[in-house]
């Protein structure tokens, strides 16, 4: 395995997406109502639900000329940090000169095809008692309110153990997509999942990285299974079949790291 390097990612000036409050309003006067001026100049709300939507929507408008809709109880996506993941996953592409560049996130149906990446934002707690607790530890009030439904944000074992079951699925597709991402949002999580990764000997190839937008720092990390002689191969069928009867036979597997780090929290 190569390639092992944890570097800051910073995305270019020309790609930054503009977030000034006034080129925005100039651009998506809905957002006018959500913004107030004072002496320090023009502030939104972000603990109020509305107008952190009405924002994403006048980011995604004024820079790219996109309109979508965000249920108002939804995740609503932090476009500068979801970009700055794309464009990382761009450069782990063009580093190694992968022509193709189609993405597929994990919702997504992969018979027939073959992909360069994979992209993953997995929930993030484990807990409704994990999201409080995390409010209490704060020294300061939240800035922004916590927004999304449960299905979003929590998962039996938090991002953890999603990526590593990320893992365990992607070794079913290690010949038809080339690099398996996920965006981290816990510095030990990162940690841990960097030595379990690591210690994996089908992976080839493994990045690191992390980036820092405000004060909201995430981590990123890629493997491959294949290297970049090796051709990528069609999703058949019969590769389906075990997670269209949603059943991997994981759990009964002693030896995937997954198991082993249960294994572990029981002792």
């Amino acid at each position: 395995m190569s390639d092992l390097s944890i570097e800051t990612f910073e995305l270019r000036i020309e790609v930054r997406p503009n977030c000034d409050y006034t080129f925005l309003i100039e651009n998506y006067t809905s957002l006018k109502q959500f913004i107030k001026v004072t002496r320090k100049g023009l502030i939104l709300d972000y603990k109020d639900k509305e107008a952190i939507r009405e924002f994403t929507y006048a980011i995604l408008w004024a820079n790219f000329k996109l309109r979508i809709e965000i249920p108002l109880n939804s995740l609503c996506p932090t476009i500068p940090n979801r970009l700055t993941y794309l464009y990382w996953i761009q450069e782990v592409l063009l580093e190694k000169e992968y022509a193709k560049n189609n993405a597929i996130d994990i919702r997504k149906c992969l018979m027939g095809f073959k992909f360069d990446f994979l992209c993953c934002n997995p929930p993030f707690y484990e807990s409704q008692e994990e999201i409080l607790s995390s409010r209490t530890l704060k020294k300061n009030e939240p800035n922004a309110i916590c927004m999304g439904v449960e299905t979003e944000m929590i998962t039996t074992g938090g991002e953890f153990e999603f990526i590593l079951k990320l893992f365990e699925e992607s070794l079913k597709f290690k010949s038809n997509i080339r690099w398996f991402t996920s965006l981290i949002g816990k510095r030990e999580n990162f940690f841990c999942l960097q030595n379990i990764l690591k210690n994996e000997n089908e992976i080839k190839l493994l990045k690191f990285s992390n980036f820092k937008i405000g004060k909201t720092v995430r981590y990123m990390i890629a493997w491959s299974f294949l290297l970049k002689s090796e051709k990528l191969v069609p999703v058949k069928k019969k590769d389906l079949n075990p997670f269209l009867k949603n059943d991997l036979n994981t759990e009964n597997e002693s030896n995937t790291p997954l198991q082993k780090v249960k294994k572990q929290k029981l002792k």
